[in-house]
């Protein structure tokens, strides 16, 4: 699980740092997605895994005390994704 947080990190942030530098213009672009039907399926899918994987860590930190990761993680989460549930498992788990 080590190796799988840390390629979900690495990729994400690679990718993300290609889309940026091919669309210099990508906060506009995101919110055109949301204009259209799929984005709205899309941005609400995306936030609803946040939820499970928040809901995943909760009783994580309750039973190991490591509150200090949950709350970073959970308020990157929104702007972050993936990246910050993978790095609560580096923080927390491993």
């Amino acid at each position: 699980m080590v190796v799988a947080a840390i390629v979900v990190i690495v990729s994400v942030v690679l990718i993300s740092v290609w889309a940026v530098r091919e669309s210099p213009d990508a906060l506009a672009e995101i919110g055109a997605m949301w204009r259209r039907p799929w984005g709205k399926q899309i941005f609400l899918d995306f936030y609803g895994l946040e939820i499970v994987l928040l809901l995943w860590m909760i009783p994580h930190a309750s039973e190991t005390g490591s509150w200090v990761a949950f709350g970073l993680c959970a308020a990157t989460m929104p702007f972050f994704g993936a990246v910050s549930a993978a790095a609560y498992w580096l923080l927390a788990v491993a």
